[in-house]
Order: structure tokens, then sequence, then C-alpha cells
């Protein structure tokens, strides 16, 4: 919001948070690179005509934590609305994506 680099939200969150022992620039990137993804993603969704299925691949960099390897090529389908359950029965994937998802607490997030 305050269109801040990576280094300074970092900064901030080291000389705020620094004897958490985290890696808070770490952190930082994640949550820009998560909320990156969400708008390419909204961009996406929002060209296709109504109706049509919109999926999207996971692709994760080399070297990556074993939680994110673990779902690197993994195919998601967008759906308009939040369901009860990700996983579903598709052609190509195995679980959706919504605005709004959260991660439940040890499973992987998309």
């Amino acid at each position: 919001m305050e269109k801040r680099s990576r280094s300074q939200v970092s900064q901030d969150l080291f000389n705020r948070l620094g004897g958490c022992n985290k890696d808070w620039k770490r952190v930082a990137d994640t949550e820009i690179v998560n909320t990156s993804n969400l708008a390419g993603i909204l961009k996406e969704v929002r060209q296709v005509p109504e109706g049509e299925k919109v999926y999207f691949k996971r692709v994760e960099l080399p070297n990556c934590c074993p939680k994110c390897a673990a779902v690197n090529g993994q195919i998601a389908l967008w759906s308009d609305t939040p369901l009860d359950d990700e996983h579903i029965k598709d052609e190509y994937a195995e679980i959706t994506l919504w605005d709004g998802k959260r991660q439940e607490k040890g499973k992987q997030y998309w």
C-alpha cells in the first residue's frame, strides 16, 4: 500500500521482530510473490469469457523449499465461487482455486 521495496519491508520487520529468530526477508519476499501471483491469476480469470474453464499450473524455482517442490507442476482449476472441498474430479486438475482461498493447517497452499 505504501509502495515500499522488499528491502524496506524486510528491514522494518527485522527491526520490530528480529528477536524472533526468523528470516524476515524471506517472509516479506514470500508475501510479495503471493500477492503478485494472485494479481496475475485474477487478471487472467477476468479476461476469459464467462463459462470457460481456466487452469493454472504451479511452477516453482529450483532450490525451493520441500513444501513448494511437492506441488511443483500441479494443475488447478479456477472456481468463481468458494467450495467446501478443494479436491475435484476433472480431466486435467485435481484441485481448485478461488479468490480468498485460505491455507488449511498442515496442507499445501496454492
